[in-house]
């Protein structure tokens, strides 16, 4: 099953039309290393699938990694899995009967598959480095060897080429053989360790950029001054235990369950799998103190665009950033824009739409509220801004991200 086009995540409600539904439930099985963010959050979003629709189902939920099949599995009618487990998702998948598989890994499997779009992830951490002003970026995946890890490599390579940014990467030259213990590591450090400048550092999950922390710190590189680390999946448990806390790219794990849910009860009715596999888009990177620097090396420079980040909500102008630096306006506005390509107004406006776009996303505050705290007291000013930057109304954009459940 090809990766090429991105589906949009419908909330469909599926009626149950065979008469088998009318006479059992269906014992449907939900396979999932619960010790992560994926896993668990997945659980979620299957059961909140079932609570909205109600399919005639009995849920079975494997929770434990490498979990061996029990001889209940022979009576499932359907299954959904989310487990980095390649021989137990092939013997499923030859089972026979639906199944929808949650991670890109298993795609050539030919099997429905609802999973992250990881080159959109890798591209996204790109985008995060740029607006920062790094110059040099690393991807480490700590030794795994999978799909997605490659995907997210490629999305970040892409669009940091587009910004002209050196990227080093540690999944080409991985070898087919055994790597001997504290290989990566070692590579880790020579890649970061000065004289190198600032380095941006990409890390494939949270739980690898927590052990990534770890190793920089004993490497006695400063973390975000030398080297700003990104995780990807928003687990709070793995950033909140890194030191210091760590940014992550989040990505909605409850939606790719809702979605495995309603995908499996479409294959259940006898629905044709779709042409391609789903993919279910990151919503924006969680900003904690990994990536909290400016890495640009005039001291001056990094303290506008710093203030500006701060204080663009407020809101902010250009005349005041430049008497609260003691700053000249003019010189403000040109080394600006001669560093990171854009005027400090479109900076300003560029922070306070990615501020308002996550608050209509992820809350439900009134258009008025955001609006006054994106740095717009007036509700048409902030409309008129919405619709240059994102083309839409701020109410039209909640309803497009926010589909109906």
């Amino acid at each position: 099953m090809s990766q090429q086009t991105t589906q949009t995540v419908q909330s469909e409600n599926v009626q149950p039309a065979n008469r088998f539904f009318a006479e059992k439930p269906a014992q449907i099985r939900l396979v999932v290393d619960g010790a992560g963010r994926l896993g668990r959050s997945v659980v979620r979003g299957v059961t909140q699938y079932m609570r909205r629709h109600n399919p005639p189902w009995r849920l079975q939920i494997e929770m434990t990694r490498n979990r061996a099949r029990g001889s209940d599995w022979a009576r499932d009618d359907g299954t959904i899995c989310a487990i980095a487990d390649g021989p137990l998702v092939e013997r499923l998948a030859d089972t026979g009967h639906p199944i929808v598989n949650c991670l890109v890994h298993y795609e050539h499997l030919n099997i429905t598959t609802v999973c992250t779009d990881d080159m959109a992830i890798g591209e996204m951490a790109a985008q995060h480095f740029l607006e920062r002003g790094f110059e040099r970026c690393v991807f480490w995946a700590g030794g795994e060897r999978s799909r997605a890890a490659h995907l997210r490599s490629e999305g970040l390579r892409r669009r940091l080429a587009e910004g002209g940014v050196q990227m080093v990467d540690f999944v080409e030259d991985w070898p087919d053989d055994q790597v001997p213990a504290g290989a990566h590591a070692d590579l880790l450090v020579d890649a970061l360790r000065p004289p190198q400048p600032p380095t941006a550092l990409l890390v494939t999950h949270d739980s690898t950029a927590r052990v990534a922390a770890g190793i920089i710190a004993t490497a006695h590189i400063n973390v975000p001054e030398q080297v700003a680390i990104l995780g990807i999946d928003n687990d709070d448990m793995q950033c909140e235990a890194s030191f210091p806390p760590l940014s992550s790219v989040n990505i909605p794990y409850d939606d790719l369950g809702y979605e495995a849910a309603r995908q499996l009860h479409r294959l259940l009715d006898g629905h044709p799998p779709p042409e391609q596999s789903i993919l279910i888009e990151p919503t924006g990177i969680v900003s904690r103190q990994s990536t909290d620097i400016i890495a640009v090396e005039d001291p001056r420079l990094r303290d506008v665009a710093r203030y500006i980040r701060l204080h663009a909500c407020d809101p902010c102008t250009i005349e005041q950033v430049a008497d609260a630096l003691g700053i000249s306006r003019r010189w403000i506005q040109a080394e600006f824009k001669r560093r990171f390509g854009r005027t400090p107004h479109q900076e300003m406006t560029r922070i306070r739409m990615s501020r308002a776009t996550h608050l209509l996303r992820s809350t439900q505050l009134p258009i008025q509220e955001i609006a006054e705290q994106c740095g717009y007291p007036l509700l048409r000013n902030f409309g008129r801004a919405f619709r240059q930057a994102l083309g839409d109304t701020p109410a039209a954009y909640r309803a497009r991200q926010t589909p109906s459940k």
